[in-house]
């Protein structure tokens, strides 16, 4: 578990200015940069099957996730939470011959990090993914599936894949985010620990830490929120994570989620959803359907 060790290090620092607020649910969301409409009205989900309102998994929608990605000792989790979870606001609704594969090499060669640390600054990522975008991974594929900072050797010219901006939720609950994560999948920064890195899908599925026992700003890693769903009475979020498929559930973990306001602090210690102007789209039939 040598690489996880070092995967220890990543740290995510908070941005300048924190969003809190003591308000409502849907007023925890603050923007930061572009803007997320209608957040938690009920305006989007029209079309979503609310039989199953207690579970959702953007797993069954094709295209939609990319594949586990193992970052090894590469200190850059926030580089495939941004880029996949940019890839996925653009694909939903997309048909698979028509959907995007973003390289995630491209904005690990563009934005500073140190690779075993990580980033000091998240925003300056956010920043690059709103102005300047990535390209397609045909175009800036990674050398052997390692993602080591390296000069981009495409032509300039091309197309670059943006977003309008990013929203941050620093005060939530976990109730607040059940119709945000049917909409799309958003970054979740978990704190770190041994629990997480020795996560043990087989013995106990539903992984919950005890967040009264972390320091005032503890160390964090991006992961993918995915969907959720509920297992013997316990409900769980569903989340992709950069560890390589030997990890976990074939690269995913179930992290408790309480589902009534007031009851416990989350498992995440920030969320991130990208916003772009007429996405995401409705996101059609489940594969197989």
């Amino acid at each position: 578990m040598d690489n996880n060790k070092r995967k220890g290090k990543e740290i995510y620092e908070e941005p300048e200015t924190v969003f809190t607020t003591g308000e409502t649910s849907s007023s925890r969301v603050e923007e930061t940069e572009g803007d997320y409409e209608n957040v938690g009205s009920g305006a989007y989900y029209d079309y979503y099957d609310y039989e199953s309102y207690d579970r959702w998994d953007w797993r069954d929608y094709d295209g939609v996730l990319g594949p586990v990605i193992d970052q090894r000792d590469q200190a850059t989790c926030w580089a495939v939470a941004i880029v996949r979870v940019v890839q996925a606001l653009l694909n939903i609704g997309v048909v698979v011959p028509q959907q995007l594969e973003l390289s995630i090499q491209h904005i690990v060669n563009h934005v500073n990090f140190d690779a075993e640390r990580g980033i000091n600054n998240i925003r300056n990522a956010l920043s690059f993914m709103k102005s300047s975008g990535v390209c397609l991974e045909s175009r800036c594929r990674s050398h052997g599936r390692q993602l080591v900072r390296k000069n981009c050797t495409h032509q300039q010219h091309i197309n670059y894949h943006k977003v309008d901006g990013f929203t941050h939720l620093t005060d939530f609950e976990d109730a607040d985010l059940e119709d945000i994560v049917r909409r799309q999948p958003v970054i979740g920064l978990i704190p770190i620990n041994a629990e997480l890195h020795y996560y043990d899908f087989g013995r106990d599925m539903i992984y919950q830490h005890d967040r009264t026992t972390d320091p005032a700003d503890p160390a964090v890693h991006n992961v993918l929120i995915v969907g959720f769903g509920n297992r013997n009475g316990r409900p769980y979020w569903i989340v992709q994570n950069s560890w390589g498929e030997d990890w976990g559930d074939r690269g995913y973990a179930y992290v408790y989620r309480q589902p009534i306001s007031g009851r416990s602090i989350s498992q995440f210690t920030e969320i991130i959803i990208p916003n772009k102007r007429d996405h995401p789209r409705p996101p059609g039939p489940k594969s197989g359907a």
